[in-house]
């Protein structure tokens, strides 16, 4: 054989298997979106409203540091240490005792991300994570209205800035943020969000696709990186949260202005006037989920303003109360709260440490060793 000849035969066959390759990426990239638009996606509506009927209790950190030195000394008799130390968190946050510790719960560890085995289902968030102020019919609402909403403010990442050069796998010094992202979005999300490195941000999130299908990414900046570890993985948890279905709606209106004008399209629908906005969010529903939204905005009294701006504030505290309970690391995350001008958060997850919601949480999570739990193990 001339060479040729073996340069033409080789030639056809790396043609050839080119062509064999990009056939089946077409493929499966047709395959797995015909497959994706076929599955039901369920009335989110729904499957949302039953954790939504009966709301626990949320005491706060009241009566002064006398109650608490009670049920502190209550808890190490019974050996709930892990609640004695957050007890103590709280008592000495109060600042009439600024040195306040107990020996017997210097060496108490702190619950761990690493140690953490399972993913925070909705029903967990439901019955012991979501602030009571997102706790009422709103909230299976939005979940529904969130994915036509995303679906229409979802973008290319380029029109974001977010190049394919700037994805995480791209930079080493994101070796270890690509880690904990994984960990942290296995825990509080089903899927892994796309990370991507705009050095011009802190931390920021964008509504971007992929394969045609809404899939946000976050990007984190150099002052990002620069922060200590426990900070980092705060952040990271409390800007994945906003990517669950229940509070997801603030994604497509991340500010209180756009939020409050959402919400008035909402009241144009109630009071049987014409809104543009709803009509398109009602044909992209599943035909038992429209009849489902329609019934419950019918319903439930005309939305004010006030109402819609706490429930926005209740699913900011939610998000900071998942960051809490994946680092628990109480200095930390009071500096970066402090720091980024969150003084009701700080309030909040005192209290929320010392509610038997926050322990119930780390129960099912597998904190505790040999603890069964409602949600399911991390794959």
């Amino acid at each position: 054989m001339t060479p040729t000849q073996f340069a033409v035969m080789a030639g056809v066959f790396l043609i050839l298997l080119m062509t064999i390759m990009v056939a089946m990426f077409l493929f499966s990239v047709s395959f797995g979106g015909k497959k994706l638009q076929r599955q039901p996606f369920g009335p989110l509506l729904a499957m949302f409203k039953a954790h939504y009927e009966t709301f626990p209790d949320n005491t706060a950190v009241e009566g002064g540091a006398g109650p608490l030195d009670a049920e502190i000394e209550h808890c190490l008799r019974e050996g709930a240490l892990i609640r004695a130390r957050h007890l103590a968190i709280a008592r000495r946050d109060m600042g009439d005792d600024p040195d306040f510790t107990l020996p017997e719960l210097r060496e108490v560890l702190l619950p761990d991300i690493i140690r953490m085995k399972r993913s925070i289902s909705p029903e967990l968030f439901a019955a012991h994570i979501a602030h009571p102020l997102i706790q009422n019919h709103l909230t299976p609402i939005f979940a529904s209205l969130s994915r036509p909403l995303l679906r229409y403010s979802a973008q290319n990442p380029i029109n974001f800035n977010l190049k394919p050069e700037k994805r995480a796998g791209n930079h080493h010094d994101l070796d270890t943020i690509l880690g904990y992202h994984s960990r942290v979005s296995r825990i509080v999300l089903t899927f892994e969000p796309e990370l991507y490195l705009e050095r011009d941000v802190m931390i920021g999130h964008a509504n971007t696709t992929k394969i045609g299908q809404w899939f946000p990414s976050i990007a984190v900046g150099r002052d990002f990186l620069n922060l200590p570890e426990n900070e980092q993985l705060f952040l990271l948890a409390s800007k994945a949260a906003l990517f669950r279905p229940e509070i997801r709606i603030l994604l497509p209106f991340p500010t209180e202005r756009d939020f409050m004008e959402f919400g008035t399209e909402i009241v144009k629908f109630q009071t049987d006037r014409p809104s543009i906005l709803m009509n398109k969010i009602f044909r992209t529903l599943d035909d038992e989920e429209v009849e489902l939204v329609k019934k419950s905005l019918k319903e439930m009294p005309e939305l004010d303003p006030f109402e819609l701006n706490e429930w926005r504030r209740g699913a900011i505290l939610s998000a900071h109360r998942i960051g809490f309970i994946l680092v628990d690391r109480w200095p930390d995350i009071r500096r970066v709260l402090e720091r980024d001008g969150y003084p009701g958060s700080i309030d909040d997850l005192l209290s929320y440490m010392t509610s038997g919601g926050f322990i119930e949480t780390l129960r099912a999570l597998g904190v505790f060793p040999g603890d069964d739990s409602i949600s399911p193990p991390l794959a």
